[in-house]
């Protein structure tokens, strides 16, 4: 998994293009704009769920700023065009096929349990959303930031169906919620004089208790995180060290070590899986690999997510073929026998 520092880049370049939009509408609003734009496109481009600001912002120019809503339209198709150019000359046809016909198994149950663990604990927040809305509706920064909460709640709910997805698609709901939530405060205490900060605070506390009970769990992860961060970084550079020193193709369940040794990409455990119960593969088709012993060295997780693992008939192949030459605790790299 990634740090939990590096999770939170993936939205940070959208959620400054709402901030330098912001921040110009006063002076420069059309450049202001713009740069927005070239932050949220390259934000779309790390993250590619981070779909709600675009939209608010597309929507609300449309309703509150012309100027801005056609600066937006004509650079964001120059963009986009900029965009598609570039990596159709770099990556050509098949990174569009790849990311336009990506496969991935859509289950209800799985939307219904992701939104009983992750989505009801915003509750609260989600209701000082619509209180900021009843309390100060006509103002039009405050329907900015409704209509962000409003297609990142849609859009957030709905990648939760996908399997194998999980928080990270929250991330545009959880920015939007926070910043609702800190302007009802503001405007509690201007209507009502309450200016304490003590007020202030309890406010904020009630509002994202059911969020902030989970604070102390994700603070002591981020410790163990943290404080096994140097023998970690040991583990992975022995682990690539092998893998660049094997004679052809890896194929690896955690892709940046492959990707590090230097390896090209052969095999997307979970890209794979998606296509077999799709029905668009054979399982058959990763076990002849095996089989034929193609793979020079294979890592697999310890314990993977059940949409990463091996299909059972390749699993044996494996089991048959391959042994294990080196290991960290965590992972395991098997090579021929």
């Amino acid at each position: 998994g990634a740090a939990p520092g590096m999770v939170w880049t993936k939205p940070a370049l959208a959620s400054t293009g709402l901030v330098i939009f912001l921040e110009s509408r006063e002076r420069h609003a059309l450049s202001g704009a713009l740069l927005a734009l070239v932050a949220i496109v390259a934000g779309l481009l790390v993250k590619h769920s981070v779909l709600a600001l675009p939209v608010a912002l597309f929507l609300w120019g449309l309703c509150y700023d012309r100027k801005a809503f056609f600066a937006w339209l004509a650079g964001g198709m120059a963009l986009t065009a900029a965009v598609i150019a570039a990596f159709y000359a770099i990556y050509g046809a098949n990174f569009f096929i790849d990311v336009l016909m990506h496969q991935r198994v859509y289950s209800v149950r799985h939307l219904a349990l992701n939104i009983q663990i992750l989505v009801v604990p915003y509750l609260p927040m989600m209701m000082g959303a619509v209180a900021l809305w009843l309390l100060d509706g006509r103002q039009r920064m405050v329907w900015l930031i409704t209509l962000y909460a409003i297609f990142a709640a849609l859009f957030g709910i709905f990648f939760l169906g996908g399997v194998g997805v999980v928080d990270g698609v929250l991330f545009d709901l959880t920015i939007a919620l926070a910043i609702a939530c800190g302007l009802l405060v503001d405007r509690l205490q201007q209507a009502y004089g309450m200016r304490k900060p003590a007020w202030a605070a309890a406010a904020m506390l009630t509002l994202a208790s059911p969020v902030a009970a989970t604070l102390p769990l994700s603070l002591v992860q981020m410790n163990d995180a943290m404080s096994q961060t140097a023998s970690r970084s040991a583990a992975v550079n022995d682990d690539v060290a092998f893998i660049a020193g094997t004679n052809g193709p890896a194929a690896c369940q955690t892709l940046a070590l492959c990707y590090w040794a230097g390896k090209p990409e052969t095999l997307d455990f979970y890209n794979t899986n998606q296509k077999i119960a799709k029905g668009l593969l054979g399982e058959a088709a990763v076990a002849t690999l095996i089989e034929n012993r193609y793979f020079a060295v294979i890592e697999l997780d310890a314990a993977p997510p059940p949409e990463q693992k091996l299909p059972e008939g390749a699993m044996e192949s494996l089991q048959a073929l391959y042994r294990v030459a080196h290991t960290d605790g965590s992972l395991l790299f098997y090579v021929p026998k």
